[in-house]
C-alpha cells in the first residue's frame, strides 16, 4: 500500500511538473504569435506602400514603350515590383508560422486538459488508498501515519 502511495504521488508530481512546463511553454507561444501578428501587419502595409507606388508610376512605363529618359522609371518599377514579391513571399511565410504556432497552441492546450483530467484521476486513486488506509488494522496505524506524513509534505512542497 506504501508503494503504491508513493508510487501515484510520484506519478501525480510528474503530472504537475509537466502541466507547470506547458503552461511555460503555453506563454513562450502567444508571445510568439504575436510577435508574427505585427510582423504580418508591418509586411501588408509595406505591400501596400509598393502598390500605391506602382500606381502613381505613368502607365506608359507599364508597357514597354521605354525611351532613354524612362530607363531609370523601368529599372524602379522592376525593383518595387521585385520587392513587392518578396514581401508577399515573407507574408506567406509568416501566415505559415502563425498556422503552424496555433495548431501547436491548441495542441499544448489539449495536452494541458489531459494532464489535469489524469491529475483528477490520480487525486481520485490518492483518496481511495486514503480510505483504504483508514480502514487498516491496529497494527498497521503506524505505517499509516508515516504514509500521510510523506502525503501531506510532498503537497505542501509541490502544491
Amino acid at each position: 500500500m506504501i508503494r503504491q502511495n508513493k508510487k501515484l504521488l510520484n506519478q501525480l508530481f510528474e503530472s504537475a511538473k509537466k502541466i507547470e512546463r506547458l503552461e511555460v511553454t503555453k506563454v513562450e507561444m502567444k508571445e510568439q504569435l504575436e510577435l508574427l501578428d505585427f510582423q504580418i501587419v508591418e509586411v501588408e502595409n509595406q505591400k501596400a506602400m509598393i502598390e500605391e507606388e506602382l500606381r502613381k508610376i505613368p502607365p506608359t512605363l507599364h508597357e514597354g514603350t521605354q525611351t532613354e529618359e524612362s530607363s531609370d522609371s523601368h529599372q524602379l518599377i522592376c525593383q518595387l515590383k521585385e520587392q513587392l514579391s518578396l514581401l508577399r513571399s515573407d507574408l506567406s511565410n509568416q501566415k505559415a508560422e502563425t498556422a503552424a504556432a496555433v495548431a501547436k497552441h491548441i495542441h499544448m492546450d489539449n495536452l494541458i486538459k489531459e494532464l489535469r483530467r489524469d491529475n483528477i484521476e490520480l487525486r481520485d486513486q490518492l483518496s481511495h488508498v486514503d480510505d483504504a488506509e483508514n480502514s487498516l488494522a491496529e497494527s498497521d496505524k503506524p505505517i499509516a501515519a508515516d504514509v500521510k506524513l510523506l502525503k501531506v509534505s510532498f503537497l505542501i512542497y509541490y502544491f
